[in-house]
């Protein structure tokens, strides 16, 4: 409530005084004089309310700049809320997904101990084969290794009884069931998923597929290479990163993830260990971590039925059913 005090020019009223409610918009005048009151004339209300109105007008502007200002500070504190409610939301995502990146559930897997040392293994059914630090080569029997003539760095077998090897001159030789045959060109890494499924890396990292009696140059580059008894095929490059695709024919797919070994034993089958010896499963759009460490691992039986690994200290273990037990 405000008081306005306005001068008379006739002198018959010292002054006037306004009563103006801003709130309301409303006013109330009257003239004072000497110890009575007396009605406004008519000349003197129209000064009186031109300057009312003057005064009404200023108050709905100021009253509107306050009501501005209190909606724009009601509406930055709500988008601050809301963004410290995202900025929260959003630190919890990034932490609950680097979690599940790095920091995955192992699944267990029934790892028994076996006797002897190897650096290489390979498992197919029944057929288990290995390569020991000295270039040995071994045969289980289902019960304990068979020593087999011949030396190898590195040995594939597949579920019909095949099984090729490479030495450390590179050397390829296929098994005849007695002995070794030597086989043109030179490999670092063989794998045999059966007579007619055979792949191979060289020392440059090109790959091949043996056909017709033949080793044909295939596209893309890597270190270890794996067939799978479907026609898959999986490799690892120098980068340990990894590929795969189907039969000679098709194209490398990029799949996430990094490994230095890679096993397939079909599409749905496929393991592998990383540089720090972890080993996880393909599930069909991303890994699983398995229980275990291993810097050689080999699956050969659907669904990881028969899986053999090699750890650093170049004991040996088995997963799963196998051959004799």
């Amino acid at each position: 409530m405000f008081r306005v005090l306005l001068s008379s020019s006739t002198g018959t009223v010292p002054f006037y005084s306004v009563l103006f409610n801003p709130t309301k918009l409303s006013f109330f005048a009257y003239a004072a004089t000497k110890g009575s009151m007396s009605p406004l004339k008519n000349s003197n209300l129209l000064l009186l309310t031109n300057q009312v109105n003057e005064l009404s007008t200023m108050a709905a502007k100021k009253k509107a700049t306050v009501d501005k200002k209190k909606k724009a500070s009601s509406s930055s504190s709500a988008l601050v809320t809301k963004k410290v409610k995202k900025d929260k939301k959003d630190k919890k995502d990034k932490k609950d997904k680097k979690d599940k990146v790095h920091k995955p559930a192992a699944t267990d897997m029934a790892w028994q101990k076996v006797d002897g040392a190897l650096v290489k293994i390979s498992v197919s059914g029944d057929h288990v084969w290995g390569v020991n630090a000295g270039g040995d080569i071994f045969r289980w029997t289902g019960h304990g290794w068979d020593k087999v003539d011949g030396k190898a760095v590195g040995i594939s077998c597949a579920g019909d009884g095949t099984v090729w090897c490479v030495n450390s001159a590179d050397e390829v030789f296929s098994w005849t069931g007695h002995g070794w045959n030597k086989m043109p060109g030179a490999l670092t890494c063989v794998s045999v998923a059966g007579a007619n499924n055979i792949w191979g890396v060289n020392r440059g990292m090109e790959i091949y597929h043996w056909t017709n009696g033949a080793w044909h140059k295939v596209d893309g580059a890597a270190v270890q290479i794996d067939a799978g008894e479907d026609g898959w095929v999986w490799c690892v490059n120098s980068a340990h990163q990894i590929y795969r695709r189907h039969g000679q024919d098709g194209k490398w797919e990029h799949v996430e993830g990094a490994l230095t070994c890679v096993s397939c034993h079909d599409s749905n089958t496929v393991i592998g260990n990383n540089a720090a010896g972890e080993i996880f499963s393909w599930n069909g759009h991303g890994w699983t971590k398995m229980s275990g460490l291993t810097t050689h691992i080999c699956t050969g039986g659907a669904g990881h039925k028969r899986v053999w690994g090699i750890n650093s200290a170049q004991q040996i273990f088995r997963h799963g059913k196998n051959s004799g037990q």
